[in-house]
Formats: C-alpha cells, structure tokens, sequence
C-alpha cells in the first residue's frame, strides 16, 4: 500500500503580542478611571445632597401638628469652627443721686405716722401740699414705745416694738417723697421702762420700782439719768437711726420728772441741781457720740422755761451749763400769746433769746394749736427773716 502524501495547510495569524498587551492596558485604564469617576461622583453627590436631605427631614419635623415654624440653623449650630464668646463689657448701675432736701422748714408728723407704710405716706402728702422741706417722724413715744423695728438687744422682739418697718425703711420712705427725713425720740419719758434692759428705772433706796403717782392714780415709771446704763441705752437708740439714715435727731423729754415732797426721802441725789445737771448732760453727750458715729446731728428740745432768771424748769434744765450748750443747736417749743400782735412778738423772743443766749444756735418748734392761718404765717416769717429754722406741728 502506497504512502500517500497528504497537504496540510497552515493557517497563519496576523497575531501581534505587543497589541495585546497594550489593549489590556487600556481596559484597565478605563475601568480605574470608571471606579474614579464613580466615587467622585459619590462625594460629590452626597455634599449636595446633605443640605437637601436635612431640608426635608427639618421641614418634616419643623411642620408637625404643634404648628412651630421650622427656621434655618444659625450659624453657630452649623459651624465647626472654635466658638468665641462675645465681649460683654461690665457697666456698673449708678443710681441717679438723690438731691439733699433742707430741714429749715420742717413739720412734725403725728405721732403714729411711722407705724405702717400707708399711714406715713398719708402724712407726708400733707406735708408736701403744706410746702415743707422736712419731716420729722416719732420713733420712740412718750409712753417709750418704739414705732420702728429695733434691733437693739432686750428692745428687738419685745413688748416695747409696735412699728411694722425698720427705722431704714421709714427714713426711705421720707427720702423718696422728697423731704429731709428728722426721727425724733422721747428719751428719759419713757412709761414702760422696757424690761429687757436693765438699770434705766427709778428704783427707790427701799428698792422698789418708783412711778411718778400712785400706781391706782395712773403713776408711770420714768427712766433715770444718773445710770450709765441709762445713756448707754439712748446713745444705742441715736446710733440705731443715724445708721438708718436720719441725720437730725430730735431729742424730747431730756428732764427730770416733777417730784413729790416725798420722793426726795425715796430717791437718791435728785435734791442736788449740780448731779442733776451732770446726769442730764451724760444721757445727752451719749446720744450725741451715738448720733456722730453716722455723721448726724442731736437736736435737744426745750420748753419756754428757758427764760426763768432764778431757776430754770425742768424743761429746760439742760440750759444750766450755757458753755455746753453752745457746742449743739437746740430746739426750742414756741407758744405765742397773741393773734394779733404775733411777729412783733416772735421778733421780741429772738431778741430774749440773743440777750440771754448770746451766740445759741437754735431753731424753733411753733405750736400750732391756737393759731389762726394769718398768725402762724407772720410768726414764721418773723423767724425765717433771723435766719432760725422753722419747725411746725
């Protein structure tokens, strides 16, 4: 059997390698920049998307059924950046000053002005529709009373307080009406003799409580000058009230009961005019130093009895010791004896007074009961043209 030949064809490729390759190279290239191009996309797609996302989530909770109106965040809620405290400078509340009214024309409230807020806003509208520049107010009565909150030990608390507001809060009061607040205090008058302080009493050598009657006729106790106890008391009373802001003190009932012929057998040294003197000055130079501690100023009150030539009354005992007395201004209570002949009558008590008294600072107290409209008008024209400070009941 013969071989035969067979023709086998090859078939040949125009197969390039380096082509290849290079083509795969694309492909990758493409897909790299394909996956780029997406996650740029992303990015970008979700920094646009954010604001518009939370729009319509804050517009959904913002629009519920409460009604509220969704507002855009501030930029503080939105920031990232480091928040600065703004500068807030401190201005210091200066209050408007309060312009220093006169007491050269001053009227005496009635005694129960200062025991409420009503009844001392009452009296100082009259005051001021009288055209008076100050108001003296009370504050201890004759019957030894206070008609302010103290705080003094043995007196704060207890059956001797009767006011309602503290000594600060009436001098307040005063002050905002617009007039020149004056306290004034009885100081050796005194009926109730507060038992929580000790020693201020009469107590008579047999030692008992002495009143200035017999106890069925109404006898009352008075407070006794020759006790330390005594002027440390009304000085504790006159630094109270210059703290709360009064810077005149009127002191009322500085003197010596009128005793009985019995009572100089029952009570020590009370026959003898210089100890007497002496314990006077003591409770008034106490009340004085307590006065000062706060810049104020005592103004002890006296009667006409300053003018007896042989014996001065007891209201007017303080005026023994005329070298003393210059050192303070006095007021001094005024009773006219006429309604037709007035200022010529109160220019002929100045010219007493300056005969007697030469150099005595004083103002007066004119009591008004028995005058007419007309009297009381010239009688205080008669002191303001001297120069003397009016006060007025």
């Amino acid at each position: 059997m013969g071989n035969k030949k067979t023709n086998i064809k090859i078939k040949h490729h125009n197969y390039n390698l380096y082509s290849k390759k290079k083509n795969r190279g694309k492909q990758t290239l493409a897909v790299i920049l394909t996956v780029a191009a997406a996650a740029v996309l992303c990015v970008v797609g979700y920094s646009a998307g954010k604001p518009i996302m939370d729009y319509f989530k804050n517009r959904e909770q913002y629009t519920s059924d409460s009604g509220s109106v969704w507002t855009p965040p501030t930029a503080e809620d939105t920031s990232h950046s480091e928040t600065v405290p703004p500068v807030v400078e401190s201005v210091e509340s200066v209050e408007p000053p309060v312009e220093e009214r006169s007491i050269e024309n001053t009227f005496i409230l009635p005694e129960g002005a200062a025991l409420n807020t009503g009844s001392l806003n009452s009296a100082l509208a009259a005051a001021k529709s009288g055209g008076y520049t100050g108001a003296a107010v009370t504050l201890k009565d004759a019957d030894g009373y206070f008609l302010y909150k103290s705080g003094i030990e043995g007196i704060k608390d207890g059956e001797g307080v009767k006011g309602a507001l503290t000594a600060e809060q009436i001098c307040d009061i005063i002050t905002k009406a617009e007039l020149a607040p004056v306290a004034r205090i009885n100081t050796l008058m005194d009926h109730i003799s507060p038992s929580g302080i000790e020693g201020i009493k009469f107590i008579s050598v047999e030692g008992w409580t002495w009143l200035d009657n017999y106890a069925e006729n109404g006898g009352k106790t008075w407070l006794t000058p020759f006790n330390k106890e005594t002027s440390d008391y009304i000085g504790k009373i006159t630094e109270e009230l210059s703290a709360a802001g009064f810077k005149t003190i009127i002191l009322s009932n500085t003197k010596f009961p009128n005793f009985n012929s019995v009572d100089y057998s029952l009570l020590e040294d009370i026959g003898d005019s210089s100890k007497r003197l002496t314990a006077l000055w003591r409770v008034t130079e106490s009340a004085r130093r307590g006065a000062e501690k706060n810049g104020a100023e005592i103004l002890p009150e006296m009667g006409a009895g300053l003018f007896e030539t042989e014996k001065l009354s007891t209201d007017a005992e303080l005026a023994g010791d005329k070298e003393k007395l210059k050192d303070i201004t006095i007021l001094i209570d005024y009773l006219t004896e006429s309604n037709t002949n007035a200022y010529v009558e109160a220019k002929s008590f100045i010219g007493k007074m300056n005969g007697l008294y030469p150099g005595q600072k004083y103002a007066v107290l004119i009591k008004g009961g028995g005058f007419s409209g007309s009297t009381f008008a010239e009688v205080k024209r008669a002191f303001e043209e001297a120069g003397i400070m009016v006060f007025s009941e």
